[in-house]
């Protein structure tokens, strides 16, 4: 991994001299990812930092320092950094083409909620996913959420669970336990 480092570094340090913004990103990406598996996450998160926070993103494509901001969320998610994932979410909910990501800001956020074992506060985020899921007909994605459902009915208890989910849903709306797709 010290030399996937080495290399990655260098090629950081020419992209930033060149103000080759995409490819700083991409290495800083990189090297975020090389410091996980060596079990530094701290340099990982410093450098998924200097993503968040160094990359000049004016002229870059539209949605770019968006889906750029996502991406380092979901790593975060997936290496169970809550607090530094949920910063950045609520950062991604100010912008402007927030909305063009909600469905998926709202499943990191269940997610996150999840992770931290906050169940009834994931159970709204999921229920918001699961109708329109439905709405959708999004057969896979309907069983996975089927499955968290349980999962959730289970630690919260079925007669908290209704309670909470009736809250979120509407009566027409198929329940989970119900579904069979």
């Amino acid at each position: 991994w010290q030399a996937c480092i080495g290399i990655c570094q260098k090629s950081y340090d020419i992209y930033k001299h060149y103000e080759s913004w995409i490819m700083v990103v991409q290495s800083l990406q990189s090297l975020a990812k090389y410091h996980v598996a060596i079990d530094q996450r701290d340099d990982a998160l410093s450098f998924e930092d200097r993503i968040v926070n160094e990359i000049p993103y004016e002229n870059a494509p539209p949605g770019f320092q968006s889906q750029q901001l996502v991406d380092v969320t979901l790593a975060r998610v997936a290496r169970n950094e809550l607090e530094p994932a949920q910063q950045l979410l609520d950062k991604l909910r100010t912008f402007d083409d927030a909305r063009a990501y909600n469905d998926m800001l709202d499943g990191i956020q269940a997610d996150i909620h999840y992770q931290a074992e906050d169940f009834k506060a994931a159970l709204p985020y999921y229920c918001k996913l699961w109708i329109k899921s439905i709405k959708l007909e999004q057969k896979p994605y309907l069983k996975q959420l089927k499955s968290r459902f349980c999962e959730l009915e289970e630690k919260l208890g079925i007669e908290e669970f209704d309670k909470l989910y009736q809250d979120s849903v509407e009566d027409d709306i198929t329940h989970p336990r119900d579904y069979t797709g």
